[in-house]
């Protein structure tokens, strides 16, 4: 009996240990493991920094999130099973990147990480506040200054880096990139001597933005300037008359020969020209000379500089103005085509001369008359030689103190003979000839003769070599009216 219980006992100790052990087994078997999924591994932030979310499904675990790399513009919150994404506002144009790990408390190799891109800031460069910027700089320094002393700052504010594109030699800017906040300095390195104002555009550029300073330098110099117009050359000098602006005061001049004029730099042709004579502008002009600076006379075909230099009302120098001026070649057979004067005779009333051709001349016009002997002869020849350019009747011509006769595209050799009662008022007998080629072109300058019954009526002068002075001759038209007008009374 007792033998039985102790059996039975035995029985059912095995056999609640052993449910036991069953019963524990099925218990680990059914515990669910932990999951962990996102809905997007990337995302993407406004310049603002307004705030995403990510749906987070979890099942039997917690989860955490962290950002990475310490970003310390991203921050990561959870708000339920969301995942609250935001930043801080981004100033730059540039956008920048951060990341935040997502990670299963149950299982830590459960585990995303999600990519956060955060937009830039639309580029933006400011001047002074502005778009752009303007300034203007004198063109002549005052009191001793130098270029220095009339810096100017620019304010530059951006948001992006900025390089500086426009530079000019006569401008110094620093610094020629930058970001952020700088101070763009800007001077002029030298003065402008000239009589146009110069202008630089600084572009300031940078992720698409651009913005720009616009600098002007205004003339140091007047806009006056005399120059010579309706110039001729004639064997051995050149005739003019000047052009000039209305505001013009004075003016200086020097005359070249090619190989000088070309030595010599701009400063030093403005002070060679300071030292000549200061001639005052009040009349129309007209000019001869037979020498240049050097007091070598001009040759034919050969190559002349006449530098000028002029002031205005307010004593204010023009920039320097040149202008080329070239003799032709004229008695040369091989190249020219021309007219030879000869048999000259002449009486109390009447003169003739013979004409004839020369070179490759096919006609000529002639034209030949009397003036008063105070006039220069020169001054004559320049007229001559416009109206025989021009086919039109010039300044001398409007003023009835010569008489002249003229025949156009004369194709034979002849006697002239011109017959003048006046001659007592209009002593100087004279005749001109220009060639014309047989293609129609006109010779490269007229020659002639002067006779001076009132002096020598054996004299003879040929336009090709005056022997007027040598020297520099400035005549008033009015000057001259005036003298022929007094022979009329």
């Amino acid at each position: 009996m007792k033998r039985t219980k102790l059996l039975w006992s035995l029985l059912t100790m095995i056999l609640v240990g052993g449910m036991s052990v069953v019963i524990s087994s099925c218990g680990e078997d059914d515990t669910p493991a932990p999951t962990l999924q996102v809905d997007s591994t990337s995302v993407t932030i406004d310049a603002e920094g307004t705030s995403v979310s990510i749906i987070i499904k979890a099942e039997n675990t917690e989860w955490d999130a962290e950002v990475i790399n310490g970003v310390e513009w991203l921050k990561a919150s959870k708000s339920g099973n969301a995942l609250s994404l935001s930043a801080t506002k981004n100033a730059e144009a540039k956008e920048r990147k951060g990341a935040v790990v997502v990670t299963a408390k149950a299982d830590n190799k459960l585990n995303y990480t999600i990519t956060v891109t955060q937009k830039g800031a639309t580029a933006f460069i400011t001047i002074n506040g502005t778009t752009s910027g303007y300034h203007e700089f004198p063109g002549a320094f005052t009191g001793g200054k130098d270029g220095t002393d009339y810096k100017v700052v620019f304010k530059i504010n951006s948001n992006v880096e900025w390089t500086l594109s426009g530079q000019v030699n006569w401008l110094n800017i620093s610094p020629e990139r930058g970001n952020g906040e700088v101070d763009l300095t800007v001077y002029p390195t030298s003065e402008n001597n000239s009589d146009e104002e110069r202008e630089a555009k600084l572009v300031l550029s940078g992720s698409g933005s651009n913005d720009t300073i616009t600098v002007i330098q205004k003339n140091g110099l007047s806009k006056v300037y005399a120059l010579p117009a309706n110039a001729i050359a004639l064997y051995d000098r050149f005739c003019w008359e000047y052009s000039a602006t209305p505001n013009i005061n004075t003016f200086q001049y020097i005359f070249l020969s090619e190989t000088n004029y070309k030595k010599m730099t701009e400063n030093e042709l403005i002070e060679a020209i300071k030292k000549e004579e200061v001639l005052k502008y009040d009349d129309d002009w007209l000019t001869t000379k037979g020498y240049d600076s050097n007091g070598n006379r001009i040759t034919s075909n050969s190559t002349y500089y006449f530098v000028s230099l002029a002031t205005d009302k307010d004593g204010k120098y023009g920039s320097l103005k040149t202008v080329k001026m070239t003799t032709p070649a004229y008695l040369d057979e091989n190249q020219d085509a021309f007219v030879s004067f000869s048999n000259f005779s002449n009486s109390s009333y009447e003169f003739q001369f013979d004409v004839k051709k020369q070179g490759f001349c096919n006609k000529y016009h002639i034209i030949y008359g009397v003036y008063e002997s105070s006039l220069n002869t020169a001054v004559f020849a320049f007229e001559i030689n416009y109206y025989l350019k021009n086919k039109k009747k010039h300044w001398l011509a409007k003023n009835d103190y010569y008489e002249w006769d003229i025949m156009l595209d004369y194709p034979n050799d002849h006697t002239f003979s011109y017959t003048s009662y006046l001659m007592s008022y209009f002593p100087v007998c004279f005749g001109y000839g220009w060639g014309i080629f047989e293609n129609g072109n006109l010779s490269s300058d007229m020659l002639g003769f002067q006779v001076d019954t009132s002096a020598d009526s054996s004299r003879q002068m040929k336009l090709s070599r005056t022997t007027d002075s040598p020297k520099d001759e400035i005549i008033k038209r009015s000057e001259v009216m005036n003298r022929a007008k007094s022979l009329r009374k």
